[in-house]
């Protein structure tokens, strides 16, 4: 069909010249026989079909000059019912132009003729005729009018009293004739009039017609298909009919659609429609719905076999057979482009593993996105390159096809965007944390990419082998410069949090007792969660209404000072203090708005007014306050307290000022943002980014898992957010009546924990919970008490960051110990990976994977499973009647190390220095141990180190004796002073602790003093063991007072014999005339 001109438009501009009847008028002499003239043209109803019907068949209407009618039409599209059509619309004329009540004698001589570019029936020849005559049955004889019918209707025949039809079947006929009519088909098909064209009418028209309109742009174009599991129509049940996503930029329209095949080796059939049918039949005899390539037979009922590339469509209306395409993936584009000079269609069948002609990067740099101006990458064979500068974070789409905005990108079945191979598109925009990835053509991209850091990055996009690889590069760095800045939990994290505070626990969270169990939580926990520290609104506050940011952190839970020694004493312990960080709104130090003035710690002076208050905080209402004249905020109203207008640069700067106090003055290493909802995550990750800590979580509160996770990728994967939809699961399955189903949920056919969790992206970013002291004291509290370890259990031996209640763990410390030390030897992380084995209603394994090894956990009232993988050993357990859990490992477990002194502390009258050592237990390899004597914390960077012999087999204690010096064996620490304040602690190789403070001050009388052990002579005396004689001598011992002691202090001996003393180590006190001397002797 490519090769004809399209004539429907044209014709009916060049026949219907109202000017100049001679083109039509000669058309018609030459056609009939016989001089035609044309009195006017008429409009028929008929015209008055449909707008498709406008652009696909013209009908003119023409009156003669002896009141016949003429009726063209001129039909490009295969219409298989056309003959049927030819009398409907003559029928509409012949009931249009008499009036009611005339006679029948009345009705007009009508002639249809009818110019088609399609095979219409079965023949050969080019021009048809066809009227109407009676004839008898038996004799043939033809039935014709009586005189007066001759004389009454001025006609000779019955036949000329009737319609006439003639068709002109002008699209197969290109030979140059003599004849005139020939000339005119000639002229029809092809638009050329040689110079000896004879034709009536025929000179007179142009070489070439006016050009045609464009197509008729459908409002929907539809996919009914076949990828090989059958036919997908518009049935009973209302499915829909894949439709083809729409957009328009400048004068193009284009329909784009996503089409493969299901099953490999399947072919690919299809009709492309502009309305939704219920069967193939409803396609196959349609009217007026179907598009095609040019060229195709829309008679055949053989289907028409395409491949991938380029075609020229047109809408025809009918088909008796579909499209077929092989087994493929493809991407199918029809573009209706309103300044085309036909109405022509370029359609595009793109494989979708082949090179495109272009490519595109969509991106919003911070001016906005670009679409429908997207800068092109450049092109070299098959390998695409584009470099692009950024002073922030951005977004951006790589695509084939420009779009004109973000729903058009994104609509199903753009087929436009490039997106990483495999990439499940459940949420929110994917942050780049790589630099080398396969890619694919997503027929629907539901998100864009992100990247968080600024730079120059240069973006590579390689189809040499097939499917494209992507390289980005960022320019100018070291080679190893972090595309993704790591801020949120870090990737398979396998630390735990402790929220150490619940509603007015001002004694459990004062910091001098947070201070005095450093060692304590620090031996399980990684992080500690603490309120926030600034002085609040309130002399008795928790710290969310908060006043001071930068100066006057004395708070309702200790001063300043103590404030700065428990986070140092944490930091010492390489355990991660996170801030309670408030910044969704602040509160006045007098009043509703007064701000205080303060100075951060690099000395810049912050001043606070009502321009950075958001316009919408209710202050507003309050006639006697300041108007707040901020943007209107872009989150929650928080009504207690002033709303921060976060899209103030002063007040980000400001925030990231305060972030950066906590951190270099107050000793902070991470965040948890409060009431996150009330700001825009983009502004959490700004502030993240900007602060450089590895550790942020959000309080998102909400238990969409689609709503969590949108905020999280909102901040750029900066920030982690807490599991609201696990902590809601846990209700669910265990407050109530037992329903352990709740507590997962599906991914990708597998069942997985419930929550952030149970997605292979998303439970990196999840920080899991039971309660917190929101939820706690509210109607979403853990209510089940007799469960509590058992929901700490399945939080514990899950992925994400578990984030342990203080109400909880001083509850239930040692059992949620022993889950922290099964998931530490496990090496459980926030991606582990999770293998459910069993879920019912009162039952719930999984096996999951961590760094070590695996462990298998049971939660629920079921009694009746027990794991007997091999290798596995209970480890812990609850019971039927209180918390019901039991989980099994294939690594053994330790406990922590313990030590006993031989000398508790407390003082020692004795009389001379004793040694102090220690037994311990299960220490851990590379572990070594820290003491001081002056009374400071032994950390790793303070005190002196012995390093330990791993006894993780032993059953009997190890004895490890202190001296003041670091070799091994046999080291002693001596007690030879009038005060000696001991402290120790054991610590892993990782420098944490991994036993109990020791803490212990041992006295000794102050007249006494010892030089470690060595004889001390007093008074020209010399004293000394005699081993031989058992015997101390080297002194008058007429004059002597003699004193023996033991180890542990006690009088066994008062003469220089010791001839019945059993063996063993002895200090001896000799005094002569108020002097002394001491020492040390074995037996």
């Amino acid at each position: 069909m490519a090769n004809y001109i399209r004539f429907d438009w044209a014709m009916k501009h060049l026949l219907r010249d109202k000017a100049n009847f001679s083109v039509l008028e000669g058309l018609l002499t030459t056609l009939l026989n016989e001089k035609i003239t044309i009195r006017k043209l008429l409009e028929s109803e008929s015209n008055q079909e449909s707008e498709f019907d406008k652009y696909n068949r013209v009908d003119i209407l023409a009156e003669d000059s002896k009141g016949t009618l003429i009726l063209f039409e001129i039909q490009n599209n295969n219409e298989y019912a056309y003959f049927q059509r030819m009398l409907f619309g003559v029928s509409k004329l012949v009931t249009e132009y008499i009036n009611r009540g005339e006679g029948y004698e009345n009705i007009r001589k009508i002639y249809s003729v009818n110019i088609v570019y399609f095979a219409l029936g079965s023949g050969s020849d080019t021009v048809y005729h066809g009227q109407t005559e009676f004839r008898g049955i038996h004799t043939n004889e033809l039935l014709c009018l009586s005189p007066f019918q001759q004389e009454t209707f001025k006609a000779t025949a019955v036949s000329q009293l009737y319609p006439e039809y003639y068709i002109l079947r002008v699209n197969d006929f290109n030979k140059w004739s003599k004849v005139p009519l020939e000339q005119w088909i000639y002229f029809l098909n092809t638009g050329e009039i040689p110079d000896d064209a004879s034709a009536p009418g025929l000179p007179e028209a142009p070489a070439r017609p006016p050009p045609a309109p464009p197509p008729a742009i459908p409002d929907r174009l539809y996919f009914p298909n076949d990828r090989g599991t059958g036919w997908i129509f518009i049935d009973n049940n209302n499915t829909q009919v894949p439709r083809f996503s729409k957009d328009k930029i400048g004068n193009v329209t284009s329909f784009s659609m996503h089409a493969y095949s299901e099953t490999a080796g399947s072919k690919l059939f299809f009709f492309i429609a502009n309305s939704q049918k219920n069967n193939f039949d409803g396609y196959k005899y349609s009217s007026d719905c179907l598009y095609t390539i040019a060229g195709d037979d829309a008679g055949s009922e053989a289907n028409k076999v395409l491949a991938a590339g380029k075609y020229t469509a047109y809408r025809y209306g009918t088909l008796k057979h579909c499209h077929e395409l092989p087994a493929g993936e493809y991407a199918i584009d029809l573009e209706f482009d309103s300044s085309r000079s036909d109405d022509g269609i370029s359609m595009e069948i793109f494989d979708c593993d082949a090179t495109p002609d272009n490519l595109y990067f969509t991106a919003d740099m911070g001016d906005g996105w670009h679409y429908a101006d997207a800068p092109a990458f450049t092109k070299s064979g098959k390998v695409f390159t584009y470099t692009v500068e950024a002073d922030r974070q951005f977004y951006f789409f790589i695509n084939r096809k420009r779009r004109s905005s973000w729903d058009a990108m994104t609509e199903a079945n753009s087929s436009t965007a490039y997106g990483v191979n495999g990439d499940k598109l459940l949420g929110g925009n994917r942050t780049i944390d790589g630099t080398e990835f396969d890619m694919s053509l997503y027929g629907t991209m539901t998100r864009c990419f992100t990247i968080t850091s600024p730079g120059e990055y240069t973006f590579r996009m390689d189809f040499t082998s097939g499917r494209p690889h992507l390289t980005i590069t960022k320019n100018g760095g070291s080679g190893d410069d972090p595309i993704l800045m790591d801020t949120a939990m870090p990737a398979k994290y396998t630390g735990v949090m402790l929220q150490g505070f619940f509603w007015d626990s001002y004694d459990d969270t004062a910091w001098k007792n947070l201070e005095k169990l450093a060692y304590d939580y620090s031996n399980y926990f990684e992080l500690v969660w603490v309120p926030n520290s600034g002085r609040a609104s309130a002399e008795r506050s928790m710290g969310y209404d908060p006043v001071y940011w930068y100066t006057n952190h004395n708070s309702a839970f200790g001063t300043e000072d103590e404030l700065l020694t428990m986070n140092g004493l944490y930091n010492d312990l390489n355990t991660n203090m996170i801030e309670d960080v408030v910044v969704n709104h602040r509160g006045g130090a007098t009043n509703w708005t007064d701000f205080p003035e303060e100075i951060d710690h690099n000395g810049t002076t912050w001043t606070w007014d009502p321009s950075h208050i958001c316009s919408t905080d209710e202050v507003k209402n309050q006639p006697d306050q300041p108007k707040p004249t901020g943007n209107p905020d872009t989150g929650d109203d928080f009504d207690a307290y002033r709303d921060l207008d976060h899209t103030s640069a002063y007040v980000q700067e400001g925030i990231k000022a305060y972030l950066n106090t906590l951190h270099e003055k107050y000793g902070y290493n991470g965040w948890r943002f409060d009431m996150v909802k009330g700001f825009g995550p983009q502004y959490v990750g700004d502030y993240v980014r900007s602060a450089g800590m590895k550790y942020a979580v959000g309080e998102y509160w909400d238990g969409s898992f689609d709503n969590v996770v949108n905020w999280i990728t909102g901040t750029g994967l900066a920030s982690a957010a807490f599991d609201f939809p696990f902590k809601f699961a846990l209700n669910k399955a265990m407050n109530g009546n037992e329903n352990m189903k709740e507590a997962s949920w599906t991914y990708e056919g597998k069942a997985q924990p419930a929550g952030l969790v149970h997605h292979e992206v998303y439970k990196r970013y999840g920080v899991t919970f039971v309660d917190n002291h929101d939820t706690y004291r509210e109607n979403d509290r853990f209510k089940n008490e007799k469960l509590v370890v058992a929901a700490n259990a399945l939080m514990l031996c899950s992925p994400g960051t578990p984030c342990v209640f203080l109400r909880h763990y001083l509850d239930h410390m040692d059992a949620i110990n022993r889950l922290i030390d099964i998931r530490k030897a496990v090496g459980i992380h926030n991606q582990s990976e999770v293998e459910m084995i069993k879920l019912e209603s009162n039952c719930y394994v999984a096996r999951v994977k961590g760094l070590y090894g695996s462990l298998v956990v049971k939660v629920g009232s079921d009694m009746t499973y027990n794991c007997t993988d091999a290798g596995y050993t209970m480890v812990a357990a609850g019971n039927e009647n209180d918390n019901n859990y039991c989980v099994w490992a294939n690594v053994p477990i330790y406990d922590h190390v313990t030590m006993t002194p031989n000398f508790s502390p407390g003082d020692y009258n004795i009389g001379s220095p004793f040694k102090l050592n220690f037994e311990y237990t299960d220490v851990p390899e590379g572990a070594y141990l820290v003491y001081t004597t002056d009374g400071s914390y032994p950390t790793p960077n303070n005190g002196t180190q012995v390093k330990l012999a791993a006894n993780r087999q032993a059953k009997a204690p190890a004895r490890v004796n202190f001296t003041n010096s670091t070799s091994a064996d046999e080291l002693n620490l001596w007690i030879d002073k009038p005060e000696n304040h001991v402290m120790a602690a054991v610590f892993t190789k990782d420098h944490r602790p991994y036993s109990p403070l020791f803490d212990g001050t041992y006295t000794l009388p102050g007249d006494m003093t010892g030089i470690n052990g060595i004889d001390a002579e007093c008074d020209g005396l010399n004293v000394a063991y005699n081993a031989s004689t058992r015997t101390l001598e080297g002194f008058d011992a007429s004059r002597a007072r003699v004193e023996v002691f033991s180890t542990m202090g006690t009088l066994v001996a008062t003469t220089p014999s010791l001839t019945e003393l059993p063996a063993g180590i002895y200090i001896y006190r000799i005094s002569i005339d108020g002097n002394s001397a001491t020492g040390k002797f074995s037996r």
